[in-house]
Protein backbone atom coordinates (compact mmCIF):
# COMPACT_ATOMS: atom_id res chain seq x y z
CA UNK A 1 0.00 0.00 0.00
CA UNK A 2 1.00 3.36 -0.57
CA UNK A 3 1.57 5.77 1.72
CA UNK A 4 -0.45 9.29 1.31
CA UNK A 5 1.31 11.97 1.18
CA UNK A 6 0.80 14.05 3.62
CA UNK A 7 -1.09 17.59 2.59
CA UNK A 8 0.83 20.91 3.60
CA UNK A 9 -1.13 23.08 5.83
CA UNK A 10 -3.39 25.90 3.29
CA UNK A 11 -2.66 29.06 4.24
CA UNK A 12 -5.44 30.75 5.14
CA UNK A 13 -7.19 33.18 2.96
CA UNK A 14 -6.42 36.85 4.26
CA UNK A 15 -9.52 38.16 5.37
CA UNK A 16 -10.56 41.13 2.78
CA UNK A 17 -10.96 44.15 4.68
CA UNK A 18 -14.13 45.53 6.32
CA UNK A 19 -15.74 48.13 2.91
CA UNK A 20 -16.34 51.27 4.42
CA UNK A 21 -19.88 52.03 5.07
CA UNK A 22 -21.02 54.93 3.40
CA UNK A 23 -21.81 58.51 5.67
CA UNK A 24 -25.10 58.92 6.54
CA UNK A 25 -26.43 61.60 3.98
CA UNK A 26 -27.66 64.54 6.11
CA UNK A 27 -31.49 64.99 5.44
CA UNK A 28 -32.00 68.12 2.95
CA UNK A 29 -33.70 70.77 5.01
CA UNK A 30 -37.37 70.87 5.26
CA UNK A 31 -38.79 73.62 2.72
CA UNK A 32 -40.34 76.33 4.60
CA UNK A 33 -44.70 75.76 3.73
CA UNK A 34 -45.99 77.95 1.17
CA UNK A 35 -48.06 80.79 2.92
CA UNK A 36 -51.53 81.23 1.65
CA UNK A 37 -52.01 83.48 -1.51
CA UNK A 38 -53.27 86.39 -1.27
CA UNK A 39 -55.78 84.48 -4.56
CA UNK A 40 -58.72 82.88 -3.12
CA UNK A 41 -59.78 80.12 -5.19
CA UNK A 42 -63.45 80.70 -4.41
CA UNK A 43 -65.63 81.19 -7.43
CA UNK A 44 -68.77 82.69 -6.70
CA UNK A 45 -72.11 83.46 -8.78
CA UNK A 46 -73.99 86.32 -7.80
CA UNK A 47 -77.03 88.21 -9.61
CA UNK A 48 -75.86 91.08 -11.65
CA UNK A 49 -78.10 93.32 -10.03
CA UNK A 50 -77.62 91.86 -6.08
CA UNK A 51 -75.08 93.67 -3.83
CA UNK A 52 -72.77 90.90 -2.44
CA UNK A 53 -69.59 90.67 0.05
CA UNK A 54 -66.28 88.31 -0.81
CA UNK A 55 -62.83 88.33 -0.04
CA UNK A 56 -60.70 89.91 -2.03
CA UNK A 57 -58.92 87.56 -4.88
CA UNK A 58 -62.38 85.94 -5.24
CA UNK A 59 -63.49 85.06 -9.12
CA UNK A 60 -66.95 85.78 -9.75
CA UNK A 61 -69.54 84.58 -12.77
CA UNK A 62 -72.18 86.70 -12.83
CA UNK A 63 -76.24 84.85 -13.61
CA UNK A 64 -78.74 87.05 -14.78
CA UNK A 65 -77.52 88.71 -17.28
CA UNK A 66 -79.90 89.68 -19.86
CA UNK A 67 -79.62 88.22 -23.46
CA UNK A 68 -78.50 92.12 -24.73
CA UNK A 69 -75.51 91.85 -22.56
CA UNK A 70 -74.59 94.02 -19.49
CA UNK A 71 -71.89 96.48 -19.82
CA UNK A 72 -70.53 97.12 -16.11
CA UNK A 73 -68.46 100.76 -15.37
CA UNK A 74 -66.65 102.39 -12.72
CA UNK A 75 -69.22 104.75 -10.82
CA UNK A 76 -68.24 108.13 -10.88
CA UNK A 77 -65.55 109.18 -8.41
CA UNK A 78 -65.20 105.82 -6.74
CA UNK A 79 -62.67 103.32 -6.85
CA UNK A 80 -62.58 99.74 -9.64
CA UNK A 81 -62.22 96.56 -7.82
CA UNK A 82 -62.34 94.09 -10.81
CA UNK A 83 -59.35 92.92 -12.42
CA UNK A 84 -59.91 94.17 -16.02
CA UNK A 85 -61.88 96.73 -17.40
CA UNK A 86 -63.76 99.25 -16.85
CA UNK A 87 -65.97 98.69 -18.85
CA UNK A 88 -66.52 95.15 -18.49
CA UNK A 89 -69.27 93.74 -21.48
CA UNK A 90 -70.58 90.74 -20.16
CA UNK A 91 -71.38 88.11 -20.67
CA UNK A 92 -67.89 87.83 -22.38
CA UNK A 93 -65.80 87.50 -20.30
CA UNK A 94 -67.33 84.94 -17.98
CA UNK A 95 -65.26 85.50 -15.04
CA UNK A 96 -63.99 88.87 -13.19
CA UNK A 97 -61.96 88.30 -9.96
CA UNK A 98 -61.60 91.10 -7.57
CA UNK A 99 -58.80 92.14 -7.20
CA UNK A 100 -55.96 90.76 -4.65
CA UNK A 101 -55.12 93.19 -1.70
CA UNK A 102 -58.45 94.95 -0.58
CA UNK A 103 -58.94 96.13 2.31
CA UNK A 104 -62.03 93.94 4.13
CA UNK A 105 -64.44 95.92 5.02
CA UNK A 106 -64.77 98.33 2.47
CA UNK A 107 -67.07 98.64 -0.09
CA UNK A 108 -67.30 99.23 -3.90
CA UNK A 109 -69.86 100.64 -6.32
CA UNK A 110 -70.04 100.29 -9.65
CA UNK A 111 -72.68 100.58 -12.52
CA UNK A 112 -73.73 97.95 -14.40
CA UNK A 113 -76.38 99.20 -17.97
CA UNK A 114 -78.60 96.41 -17.06
CA UNK A 115 -79.69 97.58 -13.12
CA UNK A 116 -81.38 100.64 -11.94
CA UNK A 117 -79.02 101.20 -9.27
CA UNK A 118 -75.60 101.17 -8.58
CA UNK A 119 -74.08 97.41 -7.69
CA UNK A 120 -72.06 97.15 -4.40
CA UNK A 121 -69.24 94.28 -3.47
CA UNK A 122 -67.97 94.65 0.44
CA UNK A 123 -64.52 93.05 0.61
CA UNK A 124 -64.92 90.37 3.51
Amino acid sequence: MAKRKAKGKTKPKPKAKAKPRPKPKAKPKAKPKAKPRAQNPLTINPDICSNFSAPAGTAIQWVGIPPSGCVLTQEPGGPWPFNIGPPINLPTPSTVTIKAGLLPGTTYCFLASCCDRPVCITIT
